[in-house]
């Protein structure tokens, strides 16, 4: 006891020493003799002394952090009314140093306590998110308390934490900052490149949300209908994935329609697809959603597209890929007189249908009508309908007959 009480008084004649005898010697006394609370006591003084004075030496910075540490070893209130009631700056603390002594030591509230006295917004929402779990006081910080460019930062940073857990509130506030996004891109249309790129960054977000992602780009569409190609890409191709799913799914498969019919469900999905297609023609690069409707295998939209881009010998190409033998045959009525190769196209896989399987009965009288046309075609000579027809013997010589005696007739 009396070796206690000699202590307390060594302790406040060095108090009276501060600005005069050197910290570290009077710390390193009451380390050695593993005095925590006495250590704590001189700790305070010098604190109050520097703040008193402005004393900002680098040595003062040292002293503060080891008054925390003694705090945290302490436990109770001493640490947090510290936090409140000190000035903290860079010179002062190494904020982030002791942002982490507090969250080892499971004092949460101290460390956020600190990240908001130092101003570090980063370090609050890193606390709010991954330690507290207050993912409702991060979103409003980001929602109300930062300026337009760090919205965007912490919104690309935290936004995928926060749509999980509050995925209507978080949409609104990246909807929000799109909405000013827009804005700023009209305002100054020489920079749309950055600003095309940070949309990226807010539809990234959404990457494990469909649907929220198919709301975001509906509105991006609806507000700036000059937005960039890619978001009309994004937009459609998300539709493309729900009529793919769709046909895939179980329940649709053991309800289907009217015998050679799809079901009604997956009818409606596929004309909302192609309404889009139309509605957006003149937005989107026509080669890129070709490419996403066949690899999604949508024949329909295969078809208008290459229409659109007047891509016949693709179409054919389709056509035959899928057995469509009528649309062969309109293509080449239709086009057939211009481009008289299609004809040629025609005979040459109807000729190899022959005996394919499945078997399909009426492909002789596609081969008959092919041959038909071609009697009016002069610049295709009837050798090479010949050579075709002879590439497969199940052709019998009776389907030839009348082609080869008109086409003697014209020579």
């Amino acid at each position: 006891r009396r070796c206690v009480q000699e202590t307390e008084e060594a302790v406040e004649k060095y108090k009276l020493t501060i600005g005069h005898l050197n910290p570290s010697y009077v710390i390193q006394k009451f380390l050695d003799v593993q005095r925590l609370d006495n250590l704590t006591d001189y700790l305070e003084s010098l604190s109050k002394t520097s703040q008193e004075e402005g004393c900002m030496m680098e040595e003062h910075k040292y002293y503060t952090a080891l008054l925390l540490n003694c705090y945290v070893k302490q436990r109770g209130d001493k640490l947090k009314n510290l936090i409140l009631n000190t000035s903290f700056d860079k010179n002062m603390l190494d904020i982030d140093t002791a942002i982490e002594v507090c969250k080892e030591s499971n004092e949460i509230e101290c460390a956020l306590l600190l990240a908001e006295k130092a101003g570090n917004v980063d370090q609050q929402l890193r606390i709010l998110i991954e330690d507290s779990k207050d993912y409702k006081a991060a979103l409003d910080i980001i929602d109300t308390k930062m300026g337009f460019e760090d919205k965007l930062i912490h919104l690309r940073r935290f936004g995928p934490q926060l749509i999980k857990r509050y995925p209507a509130e978080t949409y609104l506030v990246i909807e929000k900052a799109g909405e000013e996004l827009i804005k700023k891109r009209m305002d100054d249309p020489q920079n749309t490149a950055k600003y095309v790129q940070q949309f990226k960054w807010l539809k990234e977000i959404f990457v494990d949300n469909k649907d929220l992602n198919k709301k975001f780009l509906e509105f991006q569409i609806d507000k700036d209908r000059n937005c960039d190609k890619e978001v009309y890409h994004s937009l459609i191709e998300w539709h493309l994935q729900e009529y793919f799913d769709a046909q895939k799914k179980e329940e649709f498969g053991k309800r289907p329609g009217p015998k050679g019919k799809e079901d009604p469900r997956i009818e409606a999905r596929k004309k909302q697809l192609l309404g889009l297609l139309m509605s957006y023609k003149e937005k989107i690069d026509k080669k890129h959603v070709l490419m996403l409707f066949e690899m999604y295998q949508v024949s329909e939209g295969v078809r208008m597209l290459c229409e659109m881009l007047e891509l016949k010998h693709e179409l054919m190409t389709h056509y035959m890929q899928n057995r469509e033998y009528d649309n062969i045959e309109a293509l080449c009525n239709n086009y057939g007189s211009q481009e008289q190769n299609l004809w040629i196209q025609a005979l040459t896989y109807f000729v190899s249908e022959l005996g394919a399987e499945p078997v399909r009965a009426d492909v002789q009288k596609y081969i008959k009508s092919a041959l038909k046309s071609l009697e009016n075609v002069k610049s295709i000579s009837p050798l090479l309908v010949l050579e075709i027809a002879s590439k497969n013997k199940a052709l019998k010589f009776s389907l030839l007959k009348e082609y080869l005696a008109l086409s003697l007739i014209h020579i």
